[in-house]
Order: structure tokens, then sequence, then C-alpha cells
């Protein structure tokens, strides 16, 4: 997805709880799904085969989200598959890891292919054991394998530790990824989202491929639980041009005049 999920690509988006993470997460992986622009913004390069894990709550919370959020974006089937069978799995457990990895090859297998495997959250996969080394290289393992078996990009949604509390307000700032630097380490992408005004401003915080947004701004609609950038303003010919080089240099591969045209529209 150009701008926020490259190719064979390792990722993490983190926020508080209540932020929306998952929301946002859904609605990403449904438009990629159709090759409809991501938030109404990010291309992707064609329509992406998904595996979306709900690593914790009852899949029907999912399923009612996509009901509102059908209004506005069309539910391929063909391209996704919603799945709840790693809930209970703990990653520290070689056993675990490996029936966790089974699991993933086998739906893959459904699918033909997989462009991106999503899991929501990542912390409900561990019992704990994060902030260590041995912990972190668990969950980094079980990564690796999925990306190494289906060459395919990772997405993990996270929450930040707890930051400061600030003694005049209450309030809590400096939070970061929580976790230590096996797990920082491993991922290629990292946005950090947080809560604004009608919705969320996402920072990336790392991006070893060059090719993240800095900085991203959506707005919320209730009515269709969906998001989208904040100004509605459609992306300007450079962003566009920029982009396409960027995709095809992760691709590698060559193009013609024609593509280029027919690529930035």
């Amino acid at each position: 997805i150009h701008s926020i999920i490259a190719e064979n690509s390792l990722n993490l988006w983190y926020a508080k709880d209540g932020v929306g993470k998952s929301l946002l997460a859904v609605q990403a992986c449904m438009q990629a799904a159709n090759k409809s622009l991501v938030f109404d913004s990010f291309e992707p390069i064609k329509p992406l085969k998904i595996l979306y894990f709900i690593t914790e709550r009852h899949p029907n919370e999912v399923f009612e989200r996509l009901k509102r959020m059908s209004e506005k974006v069309e539910v391929n089937q063909t391209n996704i598959i919603f799945d709840a069978s790693l809930q209970g799995l703990d990653l520290q457990s070689s056993t675990h890891r490996q029936i966790a990895t089974d699991r993933v090859l086998f739906l893959a297998g459904k699918l033909g292919m997989v462009d991106l495997c999503c899991f929501d959250p990542m912390y409900a996969l561990t019992s704990g054991q994060m902030t260590g080394d041995e912990g972190a290289s668990n969950i980094t393992e079980f990564s690796r394998r999925v990306q190494s078996a289906l060459g395919c990009s990772n997405l993990f949604l996270h929450h930040p530790n707890r930051g400061i509390k600030k003694k005049d307000t209450g309030e809590r700032e400096g939070e970061d990824i929580y976790g230590n630097r096996f797990l920082m380490a491993h991922f290629t992408s990292i946005y950090h989202i947080k809560r604004r005004d009608k919705g969320t401003k996402w920072t990336c915080e790392k991006d070893s491929y060059h090719f993240q947004q800095v900085s991203i701004d959506t707005t919320y609609d209730p009515e269709t639980d969906t998001s989208y950038v904040q100004d509605g303003r459609p992306r300007q010919i450079e962003d566009k041009v920029q982009e396409y080089f960027m995709a095809k240099s992760l691709e590698n591969k060559s193009f013609t005049f024609r593509d280029f045209i027919k690529g930035v529209g």
C-alpha cells in the first residue's frame, strides 16, 4: 500500500486502548483487498490477498464493524480471511509457535497466496515476557517464519507502555512501544497512532525502506466506522510520481513511459 505498508515489510501500528487501531486496521485491509484507496488516499499496488487474525475478542465484534463499514467499503470475501483460531496460543511456547505457523500456512493455502498477514493485537499472543530478550525473540521468530514461508508483509497491532504521569495535570507523557530492543529492531516500519479531535494522528517512528508517509491525519465517521485522510483532497501529482518510483524500486522492476503514465493517472 503506497506510503504506509511496503512490500515484504514488517510493520507495527501501536496506540493506546480506545484510539481505534483495530477499526483502522480492518478498514485498511478491506480497502486494500479491493484495491480501493486506503483511507481515501493510499493506493494498493494490486488487490491484496490478506489474512487477518483476531487474537482477542469475539469475531462477531469484527463482523459488526464490517456491517457498518460495508456502507462505504466493499467486503471482498475472495481476497481476505478473518480468523480467530490463534486465540489461546502463547508464542512463548515452541509448540504453540509451530501450531500458529501451521495454521497461518493452512489458511494461506485457501487464498492461494498471501500479500499481508495482520495480527490484532500482538500482545494477546504472548504471556507477557515482551520486555525480556528471550520473550521478544520468540515473537519475532514467529513473524520471520511467516514472512519467510509466504513472502508477505506482516502487520502487528500493539500498545504503548504507560509513560510517566505528570504531577500537575495527571496526564501521561513519554509513552513508547511496550517491548524490548529486539522487538523494535525486528520491524521495518513503525507508526504511533494517537487520538486527536475527530480522528487520529499517525507519526512514523521507523522507516527502514524510506517508503512511509511521515505524518497522517485521519478523520473518523461514526456512522460508518471508517476514517479518511483529514483534508480529503486528492493527492498531488508529485506525491503520485514519488510513490510510483518508490514502488518500482522496491519491486526491482523496469517500466515504460506508458506504464508510468498509467500508474500515476
